[in-house]
This record gives structure tokens, C-alpha cells and sequence, in this order.
């Protein structure tokens, strides 16, 4: 499906009742049951307009190099947090939906809604923080793998990109890897992630690196960035420092393999300790300005990055890879980077 088909689409949405555009929906599901990409968008459309939100926002997912693929997510935490009783978040997400498509009548008519259960002071029932946009995407992973081409993309829209300062996210097989204000940030390498990383990169982009999973199927992978890395310092100058920040377990085990062997490179291994006065979520500041919010549940950790944006406020981050505890701290995130949810082996800790 080319822009303009896709476009065209989008504007028939805007016009048609919902009775009227799923017949068109239901075409383009055939039309493209081979084409994962657009299967899995058009599915999520056919859920949305049957008001089966939380499905649709399944779909919208799985569908991640989508043209304005984060509109079509904000559109649906909207109305999942509305039908939950969240009216907050409800307006949080359907105002950012709205930036960057600002012609969704779906959108309009829900503020317009919340506005009206606003002027009658409808009480707002209460529910944990953070759960309605976080469940439909943790339970993508709980059952099963889904098939990925070796890389994906994630390219928000350009207000998205503007307001992130984000060019793009790639899912490297196992891991991210993505770009703010210039700083490059991996997380959760495993393997292929080094071989796909630098099929589009070069080891230079990479100056951080964030493990959240206490098992050691990475190892391999940290150390092939740490071998790139002094290979790149040996015949280069200035000299160029990967900071890594490691789940609690893993720091003993790996603190002593990343030696540094440049003086620069003194204070580039840190753990992502807690403490007996921490609170529920500790932070730590990285060299580039951001500040690493990190908190714990089960075995994993989750994280939210803060970043400096073009504005007054902070932009913040979120990735989180399982627990529903865990995912309640992940209210405060402007975009969320869903995590994959690994069964344990049978001889797993």
C-alpha cells in the first residue's frame, strides 16, 4: 500500500459512519492477508470501529513501521482509558492523537464527550495508574513469540519526532536501539543485535547501553560492542566512551570483563542498584543530560527515561517487560517501547 492509497483511506474514514466503512475495512483485510504490515492494521481497524479497543490497539502494535503509526496507539489509549473511567488520561492521550492527526472526528467527538461528563461532575472511578494502554501491549508477549523480520522500525510521525527528538527506533532481532539529541542508546542487546546494529551504524552512534533483565543471554553481545569499541579507540581520536548500566545481578559477573583500559573509561560501568532507604524507583543521571528512572518487579527492572525536549518540559520514555506491578510506574511516559515476554526454561532461575 502506497502513501496515497493510504491516505485516501484515512480521509474515507473521516467521512464515513463506522456501518459504512467496515465493509471497506473488511476488503482491505483480504486485499492484504499476506502483507503482515497492513493485515495487522486493517484487523486493527475493523477492532476500533467495533469498539473492541484494547484488540485494536493489539493490532496497532504489531504494525509499528504504519504511516503515523503513534496516532493510531494514542487513539486507542484514549477510548481504553476512557471506557476504564480514567477521563485524565482519556484527554491526555486523544489531545496527543489529535497533534498529529488533527482531523479524527473519533477523537474530537470523545474531548467533546469528556467535556460534557466534565460540566455534569461525573465522578471518575478509580483504578490502578498506568494499566490501560500497558496491558493490551504486554499481553502481545505473554503467550507467544510473534515473527519479526531481523529489523524493525519505528518512525513517528514528524510532530512526534519534533517533540521527541527521535529519528527512529530499530529492533535489532533481540534489543533496541534508538537516537535521542544525537545520543544512542541500546537496550537489552542479545543476540543478533550486534550484526543488524551495525548493518545501518557504526560503533561511534552507540554511547549507552541499559540491561534490564537479569540473565546473562546478552553477555555475548556486551562484549562484541566492548571489543568494537577499543578497536575504534586504538586508531581514533577523541576517544569514545559506551557508559553501560546493568541490571543488580548481572553487575558482579560483568563489571570485571568491561574493564576499562582507557583512563576516560573509569566510571563507564555502573549498576542499577537499590538501597535499603530506596523508595519504590530509584534514578541516576547519564553523561548526556537525561536522567534514568528505574524500578523493580519480580526479577525485571522497568525504566523511564527523561529527556530534555525542545520545550520547557521533559519528554519521558518507558519500556517495561512483563509484571502489571512493574507497569503502573509507567503512567508518566509520553511513549512507551513494548517489551518482550520470555517463558522460562525449565532449568531458568
Amino acid at each position: 500500500m502506497n502513501t496515497t492509497q493510504f491516505n485516501n483511506y484515512l480521509a474515507h474514514s473521516q467521512k464515513l459512519s463506522a456501518e459504512e466503512l467496515l465493509p471497506l475495512i473488511d476488503q482491505y483485510c483480504a486485499q492484504f492477508r499476506e502483507d503482515p504490515l497492513y493485515c495487522n492494521f486493517f484487523k486493527g481497524e475493523q477492532a476500533f470501529y467495533r469498539k473492541h479497543y484494547e484488540l485494536a490497539l493489539k493490532h496497532y502494535v504489531q504494525g509499528r513501521e504504519i504511516p503515523l503509526f503513534p496516532y493510531f496507539c494514542f487513539r486507542a489509549s484514549a477510548w481504553i482509558s476512557e471506557a476504564r473511567g480514567r477521563h485524565d488520561k482519556a484527554r491526555s492521550f486523544a489531545e496527543k492523537a489529535l497533534a498529529i492527526y488533527p482531523e479524527d472526528k473519533t477523537i474530537k467527538r470523545l474531548l467533546e464527550q469528556l467535556k460534557n461528563d466534565e460540566d455534569h461532575d461525573e465522578p471518575i472511578r478509580s483504578i490502578p495508574l498506568g494499566t490501560e494502554e500497558i496491558d493490551a501491549l504486554s499481553h502481545l508477549f505473554k503467550e507467544e513469540k510473534i515473527p519479526t523480520p531481523p529489523i524493525q522500525t519505528i518512525h513517528p510521525s514528524e510532530p512526534m519526532a519534533a517533540s521527541l527528538n527521535i529519528s527512529k527506533i530499530h529492533e535489532h532481532g533481540e534489543g533496541f536501539f534508538f537516537q535521542i539529541h544525537d545520543i544512542g542508546i541500546a537496550l537489552n542487546p542479545e543476540t543478533p543485535f550486534v550484526e543488524n546494529f551495525q548493518s545501518r551504524f557504526k560503533i561511534q552512534d552507540l554511547d549507552i547501553v541499559i540491561v534490564t533483565q537479569p540473565h546473562l543471554a546478552n553477555t555475548q553481545e556486551l562484549l562484541a560492542l566492548y571489543e568494537l569499541n577499543y578497536q575504534f579507540n586504538q586508531s581514533q581520536s577523541p576517544l569514545h566512551v559506551i557508559h553501560y548500566y546493568l541490571h543488580p545481578e548481572i553487575y558482579p559477573q560483568l563489571a570485571p570483563v568491561l574493564k576499562p583500559r582507557f583512563k576516560q573509561e573509569r566510571l563507564m560501568v555502573h549498576p542499577l542498584n537499590f538501597y535499603e532507604n530506596s523508595s519504590d524507583q530509584e534514578k541516576i543521571e547519564l553523561p548526556s543530560g537525561m536522567v534514568l528512572h528505574y524500578f523493580a518487579a519480580e526479577n525485571n527492572l522497568g525504566i523511564c527515561l527523561e529527556c530534555p525536549s525542545n520545550g520547557s518540559s521533559s519528554i519521558r520514555i518507558g519500556y517495561a517487560a512483563g509484571s502489571p506491578q512493574l507497569m503502573k510506574q509507567m503512567d508518566a511516559c509520553d511513549l512507551i517501547i513494548p517489551g518482550k515476554i520470555k517463558a522460562k526454561t525449565q532449568n531458568s532461575g
